[in-house]
């Protein structure tokens, strides 16, 4: 097993993508690094939320899924 540092890895990764040229093949490489990266996003945000601030979002959608909303407007209105 070769050990590569990031570097290394990102340039044998173009190097093989470069090589490919069936353009299914292609899109198939680039929808999975795709799902990939904003999964990793999505997870990155996730972590990066306090404890509490993550309740807070859970007790939203929470609230949300029981009906518990007002619009946008009613909100503005009241905090004004």
């Amino acid at each position: 097993m070769i050990i590569m540092n990031n570097s290394e890895i990102k340039a044998n990764l173009h190097d093989l993508v470069d090589q490919i040229e069936d353009k299914t093949v292609l899109k198939a490489c680039f929808d999975l690094l795709k799902r990939f990266s904003m999964k990793s996003q999505e997870a990155d945000f996730w972590l990066e939320l306090s404890e509490d601030e993550r309740k807070e979002i859970e007790q939203g959608i929470k609230d949300l899924k029981e009906g518990k909303s007002i619009s946008f407007n009613s909100f503005i209105n009241k905090h004004k």
